[in-house]
This record gives C-alpha cells, structure tokens and sequence, in this order.
C-alpha cells in the first residue's frame, strides 16, 4: 500500500540538529560561498552591459557559469561489498534525527541496487522512485531515463512519518527470481547465477530494482548535497554507466570495509576496478574501516584497544597503499545508537565525528577548487581582455594629458609636425590593422585540421562501424578486439588533436611576439585550449574501458547485452568528451586573438582623439585647458570603472571561507593637477 500523502515539507527540528555540527556549518558557508559568487557574476553583466560589451559569447559565457554556479551539487558516493555498513554509515550521519534508521540495513536487509538520495526542488514532494530490473533490457542508459517517469514505479514519502518511510524504503531491498536466459539477457552472468535452480527453488535470484531516487528534505539534501550508496561489487560491475559517470563525477567517495573481515578478494577487487583511480581525479577519496565496536573487547583497556584499531587502519592502508591519515575507523550503528538516545560518550567512541570533519573539509575542498576552475576557464581571458583595454585607454589618455600639457607656448609649427607625426602613425596603424587580418585568416586555416576532427562526423562514422563489427563477432575474444581497437582509434584522434592544439597556440603567442616587436602593442596572450586535460580523460575512461573488457563478467555475460551495454554508457562517454572539447575549441578559436584586436581598435581611437585635440589646438589655444580638463575626467572615470573590473572580479576569484573590500582607489587613477598645468 502507497504511504499517505506528504504533508508539511520542513523537517524536523530534530533531524536538522542531529546532523553533524561541521556538515552543517560547512554547508551553511559553502551556500553563503555561493551566493558570493553569483552576485560577482551578477556585477559582472551589469558592467559588461554599461560599457556596451555584453556580446552573444560573453553573454552565453555568463549563462553557463551561473547555471553552473547555481545548479550545482555536492555527491558523496558510499562504496563497497555487501554487508560493509555503507547504509548504515548513511542512517548515523544524515537521519540520526528520525530516531530510527530511513534506510534498511539490519542484518539481511541490505540496499540491492544503487540508491541515490537528494532533495528534488523542481518535484517539491518527497519520493521514493524505483526502476524495474527489467529496463536493463532497454537501450536508454539511466541519465536518461530518469527524465522519463513512465518507466519508473513512485511512491509518496511523508517525512511526519518515519516509521511509514522506513516501511516504504524496505523496497531497496527486494528481489526476484528469473529463469536463468532471461537474467543472463539482462546482463546478470554465471557468477550470479551460483544459486540457481536451488532445492525447492527455479531460476536465479536478482534484485526487483536497477535504480532508486529518493527525495527526502534533509537540510543539506536541499542545499544539493546528494548521497550514492551503492549495493556492492555486481551492481559495480553490471551497471557500466555508475562506474563510468557516476563514479566520476562524485566529488567525494568513502571506500567501506569492515573490521571483522578485513580488506577481502572481493573488496580489494572493487577498490582496484572502481575506486582508486579517485586518487588521480580531483576527488576526496575516504577509506572507512567500519564495525571497530567488534573490537571493543571487554577484557581489554581503552588503550589495548585503540591500538589494536591502529593496527587495522595500518594494515588496511598498507594493503590499498594509500596514506594512514585517509583511513578512518568507526563503528556506524554505533554512532547512529548514540545520536538517537543523546549519548555523546558513546558518540565520541564511534569516531565518527572525525570522519564528519575530514569528509567535509575534502569535499568542499574539491567542489570550490572545481568550479573557481571553471570560472577561470570561461571568464578569466574575457576579464583580463577588458582589463587590458581599459589600462590601455588610461595610459593612452595619460600620454596625451603630458602632451597637451607642453603645448601651451609651443609654436604652431611644432604643434603642425605633431600633426604630420600623428598621420604617419596612422598609416604605420592601418598596415597593422591589414597584418592583423591577415594573422586571423591564417590562424583559422591552420586549424582547418582540427576543426574537421571537432566536427566528429569521423568519429560517429567510426563509432558506428565498430558496433557493427561487434554485433558481427561471434566470440567474446573478437568483442574484446573490437572494443580495444575503437579506443585505441579515439586516443591516436585525441593525440592529433592535443599536437594540432599545441600547434596553434604556438601560434597565436608568434602573432602576438610579432606585434609587440613591430607594432608595440602588449596584450596578454589568451591561456591555451587544455587539451592535455581532455587527453586525461580520455585515458582514465581507457583505463577503465581495459579493466572492463578483460574483466569476468565481460566474459560470461551475455554477448549482444555487453555490446549494447558498452556502447550505451562507454562510448557515449568518450563522445561527450569530444564534445565538450569540440565546444571549448571553438570558443578559443573564436578568441583566441580578441585581446589584440581590441588593442588595435583602442590605438585607432586614441590616434583619432589625438588628431582632433592637435587639429583644435592649432586652430584656437584657447580650447586646450578645456580639452585637459576633458582628459583628466575621462582618465578618472576610466579608472574607477576599472578599479570596479577589479573588484568584481576578485569576488569572482573568492575562494571558500575568504572575503574581499571593496578598493577605494586604483593606482592607475590620476593625480589631480591644476588645469592649467
């Protein structure tokens, strides 16, 4: 039977106040971090749009840095074999509060499929979603189809009622039973298969669900936080698209063990296959040696046990060779016991609040770290090129203000050779406006190459003719030959490109050395594309693409699934990287000599101004205090629209937890002098 409609959204005080005190005060700074944040990129348009430069790709960069900025969540992923702990960890951090445990997980009664627990503002209800097993059988990966409910079975969660919520949350951990063809075409192999056709039973026993969203709001479930808790090595190894995507795009993962069995086959097999390349990606990666309380052995003192638990955390970290100072030892149930009956003796025996404070600090650590990154990758060159324009301008200006200051006994004569100087410069400025069109033609077809391989017509063509050669094999060997074949195609594509990428930015820095000596002009070169980061991730996903393909299960699943299987999450994978680099390419090619070219038009102007002030000089004297006065005002309204630049633009760059002043003067703002010189 359904649970009864939700009724009041806001949790109890209670849940808020049993969560960890340095979860929620991280949290809390990090939304504040945030909202920064999103008002410097708020300023940012508003000064872009007052000095008339908001153009289609500044404005299309600021969308997606603030859809980005605002959009965005925190995942902490839960990893490890079954029976770990890994729900209940999740019950004693986030739902101590309840007074009971939200997740199933006593003894027997363990989560089957991934569950991923968020707060889902757009649905606004809490829910339990679930996706039948059977959509295996489906070419649409998860990602996908968690946009179409229809495919989904929903329940309504009432968080006034825990005892209903934690009835409707024992859905996690159902099964069925499948004739043994029907499991394997869902890609469950003979491994699984190991208590099939058992005494008085047919068929193989599999979990009822392949996916499950609940909605729930938990104070940092509505500030985005999200929590994966993941069911254990076969779910790891028959859901490519959670090793894959998922996995990776988790900003934190806790790696459970537990201590009354130690690092097991079956969980070091999961930390080699699935965790630890975490350490060469920009992620908190966590080791927690659950079930210390095992070890809390009556005829022992404190200080006989807490060695005894050092002991498993160096032997667990020597084993996985990873720093002690990452390996964590708690007990769970525990913690959870002790937060619901208010008990902080037994809270502090638990460890976990050491844990709490280490997970916080890393996550927010790599989350703020990722998006300043981002940021910088699309807005620092579009800053830095307005920045340069405008110091130009008001060092143009000053040069001016000193020349006309000098002029005011000076013979009309000179001020004529002033004038014939001015118009030789421009002449010499019009051949460098031609060279510089000349440099941007020939920068755009040297990328002729690169832009054809961006174009990934090759690489569907390619894609598409792997999985047709797949379909064809008839062995897992010649599907294993396959596969290595398309990857090792993508990555000699990805060398071309990151050597071609290296090719133009040489390039674009030629032309820009190139103005300088002969011009004098000294913008700041554009940063180069970051191509080798694409060529990382191409190679972490082979890295993961080999351990797939001569895994066992690749090996004994059945053969039309794994093909459908990789080509679903793998490959769509490696086409988003393409993609995205596809797009950041043409963002820098479209600017990659912006910087100059705004140099060129502000010398033109300058030349101009320059030309009318002499020319009006010549004419009547009389009009050079004026015309003073006219630069020095611009020169310091220039200034303080820069020292503004400046100051957004360090709110853009605030990293967590810092905060700025705003300026009260530029160095580039004038001196007031007497108009009179």
């Amino acid at each position: 039977m359904e649970p009864k409609p939700a009724g009041d959204m806001t949790p109890t005080p209670s849940l808020a106040e049993a969560t960890s005190a340095v979860l929620r005060q991280d949290f809390e700074q990090y939304g504040a971090w945030k909202g920064q944040i999103l008002e410097a990129l708020g300023s940012l348009g508003n000064w872009l749009r007052r000095e008339g430069t908001l153009s289609a790709d500044a404005r299309d960069r600021l969308g997606h840095s603030l859809g980005l900025v605002r959009d965005d969540r925190l995942t902490i992923a839960f990893v490890g074999e079954f029976s770990r702990g890994k729900t209940e960890l999740i019950n004693a951090i986030f739902f101590a509060g309840l007074g009971r445990r939200l997740l199933p997980s006593t003894a027997g009664r363990t989560t089957m499929c991934p569950t991923e627990i968020l707060w889902d503002g757009a649905d606004g209800e809490p829910y339990l979603r679930l996706l039948p097993i059977e959509t295996r059988a489906k070419k649409t990966p998860i990602h996908q189809l968690k946009g179409e409910p229809r495919n989904w079975v929903r329940f309504r969660l009432d968080p006034a009622a825990p005892l209903e919520v934690q009835t409707a949350l024992k859905r996690l951990t159902e099964t069925k039973r499948l004739p043994l063809a029907e499991a394997q075409s869902l890609g469950f192999s003979a491994e699984d298969a190991a208590n099939a056709d058992a005494p008085g039973e047919v068929g193989v026993e599999v979990p009822c669900w392949r996916h499950a969203l609940i909605s729930f709001p938990h104070p940092l479930l509505q500030q985005g936080l999200v929590v994966l808790d993941t069911p254990g090595l076969n779910a790891l190894g028959s859901e490519p698209e959670l090793t894959l995507s998922t996995l990776p795009s988790a900003q934190a993962i806790l790696f459970v063990l537990a201590a009354d069995t130690g690092v097991t086959r079956s969980d070091l097999e999961i930390w080699e296959r699935h965790v630890q390349r975490a350490k060469q990606r920009t992620q908190a990666l966590t080791v927690v040696l659950n079930k210390i309380d095992v070890l809390w052995d009556d005829l022992l003192d404190e200080d006989e046990i807490a060695s005894e638990i050092a002991k498993q955390r160096a032997s667990t970290a020597r084993t996985l060779q990873l720093d002690p100072k990452h390996v964590f030892a708690v007990s769970a149930q525990k913690a959870l016991l002790a937060r619901v009956r208010g008990d902080p003796a037994l809270l502090a025996r638990s460890s976990l609040e050491a844990l709490e404070e280490h997970l916080s600090s890393g996550l927010m650590h790599n989350k703020t770290a990722l998006i300043l990154d981002h940021l910088e990758i699309r807005l620092g060159n579009l800053v830095e090129t307005h920045r340069e324009r405008l110091s130009s301008r008001i060092q143009g200006l000053g040069t001016q203000t000193a020349e006309l200051s000098g002029l005011g006994e000076k013979s009309k004569g000179v001020i004529g050779e002033l004038i014939r100087r001015t118009r030789d410069e421009q002449r010499q400025h019009l051949r460098s406006l031609r060279q510089f069109e000349s440099s941007h033609e020939r920068l755009h077809t040297e990328a002729r190459l690169s832009s054809r391989i961006l174009g990934l017509q090759g690489l569907d063509d390619l894609i598409r003719a792997t999985q047709q050669e797949m379909l064809r094999k008839a062995t897992t060997r010649g599907l294993s030959v396959a596969m290595k074949h398309l990857f090792d195609e993508m990555r000699r594509v990805m060398h071309t490109l990151t050597v071609e990428c290296e090719r133009l930015r040489r390039l674009s820095v030629f032309v820009y050395e190139y103005f300088e000596k002969h011009y004098g002009f000294t913008p700041v070169p554009p940063k180069g594309l970051g191509a080798l980061g694409f060529r990382a991730e191409l190679e972490a996903l082979y890295e993961e693409a080999e351990a797939y393909r001569k895994s066992s299960r690749m090996m004994l699943a059945e053969q039309r699934f794994v093909v459908r299987r990789f080509f679903e999450v793998l490959v769509a994978r490696v086409r988003r990287i393409f993609e995205r680099f596809a797009a950041d390419y043409r963002d820098w090619l479209d600017q990659a000599l912006e910087p100059l070219h705004l140099q060129i038009e502000e010398r033109k102007a300058l030349m101009e101004q320059r030309l009318a002030n002499l020319s009006s000089i010549s004419r009547s004297k009389s009009a050079l205090d004026g015309r003073l006065h006219e630069l020095r005002h611009e020169q310091e309204v220039l200034a303080r629209r820069l020292a503004e630049l400046h100051e957004i633009d360090a709110r853009r760059r605030l990293p967590l937890g810092a905060s700025t002043a705003r300026p009260q003067s530029h160095p580039l703002l004038p001196t007031r002098v007497d108009p009179k010189g």
